[in-house]
């Protein structure tokens, strides 16, 4: 049995019980192909534009830049592998604020992560 390491990245869009939506996402990718140089260069031109991805910044207004950052990893789309969690806040409104944080700060990330732990073993075989 062969392994892969792997660099996992988990962002979400924070706890702001006014807006509607929450947004939890974690992205695998392996270190081969993140340590690339195809890879780098598609990381540079982000940089270089000073283009940052964040979930509380999505909005109808810029979804052209996340668009555009999935359109090209399609490149890689054998390698890299994402799970997101799309929450409601209004199906959170009985649990009081400090019960709300612990799981969005605790369980949904265990629960996105736990979406890649199949496909992390699926690098090992």
């Amino acid at each position: 049995m062969t392994s892969c390491k792997v660099k996992i990245f988990l962002d979400e869009s924070g706890i702001v019980r006014e807006q509607k939506l929450g947004i939890m996402g974690a992205l695998l990718i392996p270190e081969k192909v993140y340590n690339s140089r195809k890879f780098k260069e598609l990381m540079d031109k982000f940089k270089i534009n000073n283009i940052t991805f964040h979930w509380n910044e999505l909005s109808i207004h810029n979804q052209d830049k996340y668009f555009d950052l999935l359109s090209s990893l399609t490149p890689f789309y054998k390698f890299i592998h994402a799970n997101f969690l799309l929450y409601h806040y209004q199906n959170f409104r009985n649990i009081n604020d400090n019960e709300f944080k612990q799981m969005i700060y605790s369980k949904f990330p265990e629960r996105v992560i736990y979406g890649l732990c199949e496909i992390i073993f699926l690098f090992q075989i």
